[in-house]
């Protein structure tokens, strides 16, 4: 059995593992490496979580004693932004699953709670980077975000309400 709940504090240290999930290795290419993930702008999605702006959900699954799937969103601004930052008043998301529990359709439950969510707090939208090979950007484009610009190879996606 699945269950979705909202991300808590003690889930904070799950963060790294599930962004570094979302990372896209083309074909033929290796993984990058596990230090990435100390450097900017991969903290800035990291760093100080729980800050105002700041909402995530897990997902569980009854016999698993770690989450099978994540999902947050994130304000930033000019200084401190995101791959897929457009403004200050778009939250960037990430939807990160277990390479296991990829294709069951997590990722979409996964999404529209993070939609609803950021419907609730009054935001006007939502932004993601992909990449223009990751199958992801296919996921995207059928949930209703548009392509708004590329930073080659990345497209940069928003979803407006």
């Amino acid at each position: 059995m699945v269950r979705l709940r909202v991300l808590r504090r003690d889930d904070v240290s799950w963060l790294p593992l599930f962004y570094y999930f979302t990372l896209f290795v083309p074909s033929g290419t290796s993984s990058p490496p596990w230090e990435i993930m100390g450097q900017a702008p991969f903290l800035y999605y990291l760093n100080g979580w729980g800050r105002e702006g700041d909402m995530g959900f897990v997902l569980e699954e009854s016999g698993w004693n770690e989450p099978i799937g994540m999902a947050w969103f994130r304000q930033f601004d000019a200084h401190h932004a995101g791959f897929g930052f457009i403004d200050a008043h778009m939250p960037e998301l990430v939807i990160s699953l277990r390479p296991a529990f990829r294709g069951c359709g997590f990722g979409s439950e996964l999404l529209l709670r993070l939609i609803q969510q950021a419907q609730r707090e009054g935001f006007n939208g939502l932004s993601l980077s992909v990449h223009r090979d990751n199958p992801a950007f296919q996921f995207y484009k059928r949930h209703s975000f548009e392509s708004i610009f590329e930073k080659n190879p990345l497209y940069i996606m928003r979803l407006l309400f």
